[in-house]
């Protein structure tokens, strides 16, 4: 009971971080017209939805497509060319480079930008994407191997011809 709720708590979470992101790209845009960015913003709210939505009823296939959203959030990072920033609901970050420390909030964030010229280099690690993802991942594997142990009642079986 606790972990569908927990499940069902995750998914919601996911949903509104990706209603948001939605959106906000769709009514906004992007502050450097880029069309790749819009395109793979819209694909991860839509996934991320769709995800959320069927894990709410418990399904696998959206249990397993909120790991895959949730794996793309767990780092944001951006060098001297290149940042990836992407946040969907509540997070918890620890801030590994330029400085250590941590934040939190409720975010519907994507970003693929250049980062700007003498921007310092930045390194997060979104530790809720982390924990929520091993749980997920722990949960698929405990009802993937119930499955398989569980045998089938003799009635259950249809008859021989």
């Amino acid at each position: 009971m606790f972990s569908t709720r927990l499940t069902q708590l995750i998914a919601a979470n996911q949903i509104a971080g990706a209603i948001w992101v939605a959106l906000a790209t769709l009514i906004f845009g992007v502050s450097h017209d880029s069309a790749l960015e819009i395109v793979l913003a819209v694909a991860l709210a839509l996934s991320g939805l769709v995800g959320g939505v069927l894990a709410l009823r418990s399904s696998r296939v959206g249990i397993t497509i909120l790991v895959v959203v949730l794996l793309l959030q767990i780092i944001r990072f951006a060098n001297a060319a290149f940042a990836w920033q992407f946040y969907l609901g509540a997070t918890w970050r620890l801030t590994i480079q330029p400085t250590a420390g941590t934040d939190f909030g409720f975010e519907g964030l994507f970003s693929i930008t250049p980062w700007p010229v003498g921007g310092r280099s930045l390194l997060e690690l979104n530790l809720t994407a982390l924990l929520t993802s091993i749980y997920l991942l722990f949960r698929l594997y405990r009802a993937r191997f119930q499955e398989a142990v569980i045998p089938i009642a003799p009635h259950d079986q249809e008859p021989r011809s």
